[in-house]
């Protein structure tokens, strides 16, 4: 039996919050694939677009609508797509049944509208989208770093005996193992 197991939420954020239980995460934790949102990576867009039209029933599929065109799929790589591949399969399932090209035009025009006065809001509220998200990627790289810092620490402290720094951490031991493994850590060698 294989389980694959999907999440949106930051699952270390979600064991230390005690939100997500640790003796689970590690029976699940065989293979991890970190998938960046759709937005951080539009040119795989006219792709999906594509493989969705292909892999969709032929009857859902017009003779005239076996492609997207261009001022659609232009708009397509730059709407945000918030929920991600599933948002974008429904957009392409509901234009080929629609089988309307201009009506899905006039609603990601809609979309895109609405998402920049939201930003306009944004920026007249004293912070740019880009400062917000800068801001937090600041504030994560800070607690990364601590973190790292603590672990080093902790294992230094007792000459690498793990259960030790685990106890010493308030961590389980296998938290210990895999946030090792995730800052890379070897005895003798200081990650900053």
């Amino acid at each position: 039996m294989r389980i694959l197991a999907a999440t949106n939420v930051p699952i270390e954020t979600a064991l230390g919050d005690k939100t997500f239980r640790e003796d689970l995460y590690y029976r699940l934790n065989a293979f991890t694939i970190n998938v960046p949102p759709l937005r951080q990576r539009r040119a795989e867009i006219p792709f999906l677009i594509e493989e969705t039209i292909r892999r969709s029933p032929a009857e859902m599929k017009s003779p005239g609508l076996t492609r997207f065109s261009e001022r659609l799929m232009d708009l397509a790589v730059r709407y945000e797509w918030k929920g991600n591949l599933r948002e974008l399969r429904n957009f392409v399932t509901r234009t080929l049944i629609m089988r309307d090209q201009e009506v899905a035009i006039r609603e990601l025009e809609s979309k895109i509208e609405s998402c920049n006065r939201a930003a306009s809001r944004e920026c007249a509220h004293g912070m740019a989208p880009t400062e917000h998200s800068r801001m937090r990627s600041i504030v994560r790289d800070i607690k990364d770093r601590t973190e790292l810092r603590m672990i080093q620490d902790a294992l230094n402290a007792c000459g690498w005996n793990r259960r030790e720094a685990a106890r010493n951490l308030r961590i389980s031991y296998r938290a210990l193992l895999y946030k090792i493994q995730q800052h890379h850590l070897t005895p003798g060698v200081e990650r900053v």
